[in-house]
C-alpha cells in the first residue's frame, strides 16, 4: 500500500480508512482475502489511523474546529471518562506529577479509599491539545535528547573563579537593621538568632532576609 501525504482532513481520512478496514473484514470473512494478506493489509491501514489521529490532536492545538470534533470523538473513551470524572465528581484537584527514582512524571487520579489510579501522560497531553484539560508549568527537568529519559542527567555545580566542583550551598542571612550578611550558622545562639555584628536578636521574621550562595 503506498505511502501518503498528512490530510488537511485527518478526521475525514481516518472515518475512510476505518471504512476500509471494515470492508477488508468482510472480504476475509467471505475467504476473499488469506490471513496474511489480511493481517498484513490491516496493520498498515491502522498504522495510518494513527498517524492521523497524531496530526489531528497537533492540528486542534491551532484550529478551534478540529478540536471541537475531537473532543466529540474523545469523550467515549474510558480513560477520558474517569479523567472529566475526577475533576466533575471526584476531589477536583489539579492533577500533580509524581516523581520515582527515575523522575520521570507520573499522575493519577485520587479514588474512593484513597487509592490512586494511573494515568497515561499521553493521553493528559492528548487532552490538553483538545482544551479538556489546561496544561501549566510545574517542573523543569533535564533529559536525554536522544531516549528522552532525565534518570541519569544531573545538574553539576562548579565555581565560575576556580571552576572547583567542591562547593557546598549555603544559607544566608541578612540582618536588615544593621546591613551584616553572614552564613546562618554565625547567627545561631542556641535556639536563638544574634547578629554577629551588633549583638542584637533577631526575634521577628521581617528582621531578616534570607537567600543561597553556592
Amino acid at each position: 500500500m503506498p505511502s501518503r501525504e498528512p490530510s488537511a482532513d485527518p478526521l475525514g481520512e481516518i472515518e475512510t480508512l476505518t471504512r476500509e478496514i471494515a470492508s477488508l473484514e468482510t472480504q476475509f470473512s467471505n475467504h476473499k482475502l488469506s490471513p496474511e494478506q489480511f493481517e498484513s493489509m490491516s496493520e498498515q491501514l491502522k498504522e495510518r489511523i494513527s498517524d492521523a489521529e497524531s496530526m489531528a490532536y497537533t492540528m486542534a492545538k491551532t484550529d478551534e474546529t478540529i478540536a471541537k470534533r475531537m473532543r466529540a470523538r474523545t469523550y467515549s473513551e474510558i480513560g477520558v471518562q474517569q479523567v472529566c470524572n475526577h475533576f466533575i465528581y471526584g476531589s477536583k484537584k489539579s492533577l500533580e506529577p509524581e516523581f520515582g527514582v527515575d523522575r520521570i512524571p507520573r499522575y493519577s487520579l485520587e479514588i474512593e479509599g484513597g487509592k490512586g489510579l494511573p494515568v497515561d501522560t499521553a493521553l493528559l497531553e492528548r487532552l490538553a491539545n483538545i482544551r479538556l484539560l489546561t496544561a501549566t508549568l510545574f517542573e523543569k527537568l533535564p533529559f536525554c535528547p536522544k531516549c528522552g529519559s532525565p534518570a541519569n542527567v544531573y545538574a553539576r555545580f562548579k565555581c565560575t573563579q576556580c571552576a572547583s566542583i567542591d562547593i557546598s550551598i549555603n544559607r544566608m542571612v541578612e540582618h536588615l537593621a544593621c546591613g551584616t550578611i553572614h552564613e546562618e550558622r554565625a547567627f545561631r545562639v542556641g535556639k536563638s538568632m544574634v547578629c554577629p555584628s551588633c549583638k542584637k536578636v533577631l526575634q521577628k521574621p521581617d528582621e531578616q532576609r534570607a537567600s543561597l550562595r553556592l
